[in-house]
């Protein structure tokens, strides 16, 4: 009896692993592994501002903690002139933003005539593809000029904001237009200067690329910030120019050894991989630091990783050139200047 049942039994079993092949056959699984990666901007210049070129990722050294990241990709961005002017969001040239502050009392401006032509003598030397564009901040902000490159209209819009003029807000101009993202109600909602550049650098993240802020010092105190410290909304405002990658680059036109403005402008800079630098004794040098800067810049790329810092602070530096000053934005650059070899 054994033996009779085993051949029927011997081929139901053999039936049902055929099925379930023929089942496994059927199956398939696909597996999808996303990788985030970060990327930011980073600029490598010498005492004159001038990039250093030809470096690559194994010349960057990013850690967190002791524990090293590696550079995934390392890309160098020259100058933004030769574009393709057809190529939609895109323009020939580079977006610069003048902001400065003025006393609320505004005769305290003192010899209004020679700031301008100071200031520019350095704006005199940017690219004829470049758009700058004037915000003032007395009691608000104040766009004075729409981007142009036109040198007569910066001067008006420089002067309007020093004399603290009243203007009509300009109209959107053609494309890349400020004033078409920036709103006048939202101008003059910005109570505080950090305010300001909370929406100013919302409007910017509707342009591609990356953008300078030249923040510009004419007088010899901030009317507003007594105990010299940023306000509460400077968290806010750091935020926002980080996310539109707009690199503020502080220059001091007082004619003073120090300005009380000097330490909120420094972190303002530092902040967003730029630099400061004061001009009443060497205007024509700091003029050319400021363009040999934005003359290029390096992309890295590197993985996410699980959080070792609360506070995300990293450690980037670059090696193998000597005496060379890396710039890159919060919280890549939380060593200062030990982020370079010496």
């Amino acid at each position: 009896m054994r033996c009779w049942f085993a051949g029927p039994i011997l081929l139901i079993a053999m039936i049902g692993l055929s099925q379930q092949a023929e089942f496994e056959e059927d199956i398939v699984v696909n597996e999808e592994l996303t990788v985030k990666r970060h990327i930011l901007d980073v600029r490598v210049i010498d005492a004159m501002g001038r990039p250093v070129k030809g470096l690559g990722a194994e010349n960057f050294v990013l850690s967190q903690q002791g524990t090293p990241i590696p550079i995934v990709s390392c890309e160098w961005v020259g100058s933004p002139h030769d574009k393709d002017m057809k190529a939609p969001g895109k323009y020939p040239g580079q977006l610069i933003i003048l902001f400065f502050q003025v006393q609320l009392d505004g005769h305290r401006v003192r010899g209004i005539q020679d700031k301008v032509k100071r200031a520019m003598s350095v704006l005199g030397r940017f690219h004829i593809n470049d758009r700058i564009a004037v915000v003032s901040y007395d009691s608000h902000m104040r766009v004075r000029t729409d981007f142009t490159n036109n040198p007569e209209a910066l001067a008006r819009g420089i002067r309007k904001g020093l004399r603290r003029e009243r203007s009509p807000y300009p109209k959107p101009a053609s494309f890349p237009s400020l004033t078409a993202y920036l709103s006048y109600s939202d101008c003059k909602k910005a109570r505080t200067p950090e305010k300001a550049l909370t929406y100013l650098s919302n409007a910017l993240t509707r342009f591609d690329d990356v953008k300078t802020l030249v923040y510009m010092s004419f007088d010899a105190s901030d009317f507003a910030r007594g105990n010299f410290k940023l306000r509460e909304d400077y968290p806010e405002a750091k935020k926002a120019l980080i996310a539109s990658r707009t690199t503020v680059i502080g220059m001091d036109f007082a004619p003073w050894d120090y300005n009380t403005l000097d330490l909120a402008i420094r972190q303002f800079s530092e902040d967003t991989g730029g630099f400061f630098v004061k001009t009443p004794n060497f205007v024509q040098m700091a003029g050319t630091k400021l363009h040999n800067s934005l003359s290029g810049y390096y992309i890295l790329s590197h993985e996410s990783i699980p959080p070792i810092d609360p506070d995300g602070k990293f450690k980037l530096k670059v090696v193998g050139v000597k005496g060379k000053k890396l710039l890159t934005k919060s919280p890549y650059n939380s060593w200062g200047d030990s982020v370079t070899d010496r």
